[in-house]
């Protein structure tokens, strides 16, 4: 799990929800196959909702900067 779900996923526990990570699943083709396994980031349910997040970091380099690794 990257370092930004770890951060969405603590936010919506403190906030009352239920969450499972990494949920996988199928969608169909227009031909009726299925496709490849894709999954949800974060899946956030509580007794009023259900959110689907999906989590992208983002260092805040313009295209064509060089990036620089970022430890924690």
């Amino acid at each position: 799990m990257s370092w930004v779900e770890h951060v969405v996923e603590e936010y919506y526990k403190m906030k009352g929800y239920m969450i499972s990570r990494r949920v996988k699943y199928k969608t169909p083709k227009p031909n009726g196959k299925m496709s490849n396994w894709k999954d949800i980031d974060i899946l956030a349910v509580n007794e009023d909702e259900v959110l689907v997040v999906e989590c992208k970091s983002f260092l805040g380099v313009l295209r064509g900067e060089k990036e620089e690794e970022i430890r924690l």
